[in-house]
């Protein structure tokens, strides 16, 4: 199914969580001078205008960047994050970045990204973006076949982002078993892995299977309203795989300030294990 479109959900609670997370670790995977592969499985349109009808039927982006922009005295790890989103260079009041040109901001010369998007819509407009960067590779291909295919990849490290769109039941355990294969075949890899919170059963399940990969991980939910399995996607969650040791601290620090700011109801859940 190709129906999904992030144009819709773009700058999002969900999209604080996820690239809040994603930042963090880029950040601290590019502190050693060594090469690194950045894997996107789902790359969408790499960034996305704020102002267009997709984004304006329900204008989520005011509940999540609209937000965080005009809040006051943000945690360092808040503060960086939205140094990064401005550094992409992008005005964040009319445009807001996806997970790969955030990526690309905060990666370095010598580092190289594999993006993958399969929609007709979205890939050329991915492509577009890229045009010119010599570190990126856009494919039109499936993300989990393109994941399996990157892994090992040749630099021995390796910063995977899994975030598919959940459109139908079967994503979920495809993400489960996408990384257990690649956990086989290159298990230093650092792998995040987002999922929406729509119905609690199946998030929960998904984590479950996906803590037995490694005897490192990391959990992190930010809900924006008590959880329903009636009124659709009422939070999110970060599995991280082989988390940077700071991460746990950094996200302790500032996910009870975010929360706090994008809602009322908001809660969060954050747990970890270290082998």
């Amino acid at each position: 199914m190709l129906s999904y479109r992030h144009a819709f959900h773009a700058g999002n609670h969900a999209d604080m969580l996820k690239h809040l997370t994603l930042a963090l670790c880029a950040d601290y995977l590019t502190r050693k001078p060594k090469p690194l592969v950045y894997v996107d499985t789902h790359a969408g349109a790499g960034a996305y205008r704020l102002t267009s009808n997709h984004a304006q039927k329900k204008r989520e982006f005011e509940t999540g960047i609209g937000v965080l922009n005009n809040a006051p005295n943000p945690p360092e790890e808040v503060r960086f994050f939205l140094d990064a989103l401005t550094k992409t260079g992008l005005d964040l009041t009319q445009m807001y970045p996806g997970s790969p040109l955030l990526a690309a901001s905060l990666l370095n010369s010598d580092h190289r990204l594999q993006l993958f998007e399969l929609h007709p819509s979205d890939f050329p407009i991915l492509q577009q973006q890229f045009r010119g960067d010599r570190r990126v590779r856009c494919y039109q291909r499936d993300g989990f076949d393109g994941l399996l295919s990157a892994m090992p990849p040749k630099e021995r490290r390796a910063l995977v982002l899994i975030d598919p769109p959940y459109e139908i039941k079967t994503d979920y355990d495809q993400v489960a078993e996408t990384l257990a294969t690649v956990t086989r075949k290159f298990p230093q890899l650092c792998a995040l892995v987002w999922y929406p919170i729509a119905q609690r059963e199946r998030s929960d399940t998904l984590v479950r299977k996906l803590k037995k990969l490694s005897a490192e991980w990391l959990v992190a939910e930010l809900n924006v309203a008590p959880d329903s399995d009636d009124y659709g996607m009422t939070g999110s969650g970060m599995f991280v795989l082989n988390p940077p040791y700071l991460l746990a601290e950094q996200l302790r620090n500032c996910l009870p300030w975010l929360s706090q700011q994008l809602s009322a109801e908001g809660f969060f859940q954050l747990d970890a294990q270290s082998g």
